[in-house]
């Protein structure tokens, strides 16, 4: 059993088939911060994941006092700056914010041009930033716990909706990604197994596999609600997600 990001890794091949990992930092563009949005590249094996994580540069400055971080880069770089064969195909890919802070309402054209090289023809809204990443991306936000989703809920909820969520705690964070990704993509069926994976995969104990359970079957049943039929005696399958992920 392993836990983190290599137990995540292994945790999502249940659910997906050649899963590709790509991890971006993000910082507050709009405090001044030299390295706001760090982008790394899809990788679908861990020693280089582990590589392109070595690469980020933690800049030391503090943000805050301005009422949000600057998530929106996040989000701009996969809907404009990422090229994949599955969006040809019509498949999503997923992409997880992991957040503590408010977004900001909108997405500035200066930001963009200075830490991306992108020029967009004036600031958008981040809701109509949003419609357009969900048209290639199940697109997510995370807070590490309940009480950080406390103080952010209701501005993520705006943006979000039901897929702005909170672990119980950060230890949670990568257990709950990948039920989430099996939730989507419908090859998640039977959250009892989900159980015995947590044991097999993250060696997790009863206690914690309660909490990770709790929210999934909370986001089921939004799934549901909206929709989403799941079949508990399918025998759904992965579907395969060859190679062909890149940055643009």
């Amino acid at each position: 059993a392993v836990r983190g990001l290599p137990g995540m890794v292994k945790g999502l091949y249940p659910f997906l088939t050649h899963p590709q990992l790509c991890f971006c930092g993000i910082g507050d563009v709009r405090n001044g911060e030299p390295a706001p949005f760090q982008f790394g590249h899809f990788e679908g094996e861990g020693h280089k994941m582990d590589w392109w994580l070595t690469k980020f540069w933690f800049d030391g400055v503090e943000g805050g006092g301005n009422g949000g971080e600057s998530y929106e880069l996040g989000l701009f770089g996969s809907a404009r700056m990422v090229s994949a064969d599955a969006f040809a195909r019509g498949q999503k890919g997923f992409h997880f914010t992991i957040a503590d802070d408010n977004l900001f309402p909108d997405v500035r054209a200066m930001d963009v041009k200075r830490v991306c090289g992108v020029d967009i023809p004036a600031d958008m809204p981040v809701e109509q930033l949003i419609a357009e990443m969900q048209q290639n991306w199940h697109t997510f936000i995370i807070a590490p716990d309940q009480y950080r989703f406390r103080v952010v809920e209701r501005n993520w909820r705006r943006y979000f909706g039901d897929n702005a969520l909170a672990a119980d705690t950060h230890e949670d964070v990568t257990v709950l990604i990948c039920g989430l990704v099996g939730l989507a993509e419908g090859t998640l069926t039977n959250l009892e197994e989900f159980d015995r994976l947590m044991v097999e995969m993250f060696g997790r104990e009863s206690a914690e596999r309660g909490r990770v359970l709790a929210r999934l079957e909370a986001y089921a049943t939004t799934l549901s609600k909206a929709g989403h039929k799941r079949d508990a005696d399918s025998n759904a399958r992965p579907q395969t997600r060859a190679s062909g992920n890149e940055r643009v």
